[in-house]
């Protein structure tokens, strides 16, 4: 079995996991969604982990919950455990002020929402390319002594 690079996705349309999953069966078969729709959700999912966890989180910015994405993306740089988790934000928004709010919380990239399946394909082959196969990431393990 061809090693599994988990990916926690935050965003709360529920088609989004299918079109992820879509596109990565072409370009990027080992990786592995985990999609949460809430900020309190995904706070929840990582409070709970215990070892090694995702290796990359997309979040989007407009959840419907009270909370917004910046928040859990607080939360993770406050959090020794995920504090140099990669986080890449996936959103429709291109207003300079979303953009400049996420780099000012430590966000590691901003990224559109592409629109059509071909362009989910080349975003998730980009995805690979770039955090899998061209950096090095640190490893994250997730200790609940460490919060």
């Amino acid at each position: 079995m061809p090693y599994r690079y988990s990916i926690l996705l935050v965003d709360d349309d529920p088609h989004l996991i299918e079109l992820l999953n879509h596109a990565a069966q072409q370009v990027f078969p080992e990786a592995s969604f985990f999609q949460v729709t809430s900020a309190a959700e995904a706070i929840a999912y990582i409070e709970t982990l215990e070892g090694y966890g995702p290796r990359l989180v997309l979040l989007d910015l407009n959840l419907s919950s009270a909370d917004n994405g910046l928040h859990f993306l607080s939360f993770l740089r406050a959090n020794e455990n995920t504090r140099f988790l990669p986080v890449v934000i996936l959103t429709v928004s291109n207003l300079y002020g979303d953009i400049e709010n996420s780099y000012a919380l430590g966000v590691s990239a901003f990224t559109i929402k592409p629109t059509r399946l071909d362009e989910w394909v080349d975003y998730v082959r980009n995805l690979r390319n770039y955090w899998f196969d061209t950096v090095t990431l640190p490893a994250i393990v997730f200790n609940k002594n460490r919060r």
